[in-house]
């Protein structure tokens, strides 16, 4: 699990440096070119790694109603649908503290024991993977607020 924390300490990182300072009203920005904004894109981490938590057996902190907001295929973040950038950013900090002990105490055997089509070992590596591109994404979105 060596590479896959390396791989969450460093998107988490990244998350966090391009989250420091942008306020709420520029984390409702809309891209010109389309897309999400960067609340519905820290968001967006925030859900997965609940759903990382989740697979490793630990309780998510966010409802359903809190999720769906944020989730593949919601609609875009505009106005005041989104909560506060604070919030999401305290939650990233939550779901950092809490996913590390986590696949810290996984077993070879846990690895190795199915979820779905494929092991639990595999989800949390997909999981680490999209978290990378959306931390990327978050950092043009960034730029683009003038943060």
């Amino acid at each position: 699990m060596g590479l896959l924390t390396a791989a969450l300490v460093e998107t988490y990182t990244m998350v966090k440096r391009q989250a420091e300072g942008l306020t709420h009203p520029n984390s409702l920005r809309v891209p010109t070119f389309g897309g999400n904004c960067a609340n519905w894109v820290l968001g967006h981490i925030v859900v997965a790694r609940m759903n990382v938590l989740a697979l490793l057996g630990e309780q998510p902190s966010w409802t359903w109603a809190e999720s769906q907001r944020y989730i593949p295929g919601s609609r875009p973040i505009t106005g005041s649908e989104g909560l506060e950038v604070g919030r999401l950013i305290e939650d990233l900090h939550r779901t950092q503290e809490q996913v590390l002990p986590a696949l810290a105490r996984l077993t070879p055997e846990a690895l190795a024991s199915p979820a779905g089509e494929k092991t639990l070992g595999v989800e949390p590596h997909r999981y680490a993977l999209h978290e990378a591109f959306h931390a990327g994404q978050l950092e043009l979105l960034r730029g683009m607020t003038g943060s």
